[in-house]
């Protein structure tokens, strides 16, 4: 049985001024089109690291690996348009990983 799949994708956002422009493209245009060329994304969270302030973190949540693989194609656009619009001023770096056990109170 396939457990829940996620991307999480952790960048570096080196300059402190290129933070606020990062967090506005991010909301504006690449959430978007998350959307558009990843059909079967469940849901996302972003996160800015409170520990390393130049972090941010999406992790995109799947029904399984298998919808994950699906989305191949769009990743590969959604890479392209991330290097096309920041280029050297952010890193980044994509673990896939897959839910194995829940823990809640």
């Amino acid at each position: 049985m396939e457990g829940t799949a996620f991307v999480l994708v952790r960048s570096v956002v080196a300059k402190p001024d290129d933070r606020e422009q990062f967090d506005r493209w991010y909301q504006t245009d690449h959430i978007p089109l998350i959307y558009s060329k990843i059909a079967n994304v469940n849901q996302s969270w972003r996160f800015w690291s409170k520990s390393d302030a130049p972090v941010h973190y999406i992790l995109s949540e799947f029904s399984n690996m298998s919808e994950l693989q699906a989305s191949s194609e769009g990743f590969k656009y959604l890479i392209d348009d991330f290097d096309r619009t920041w280029g050297s001023r952010a890193t980044r770096t994509r673990d896939i990983i897959e839910k194995v056990q829940h823990f809640s109170r």
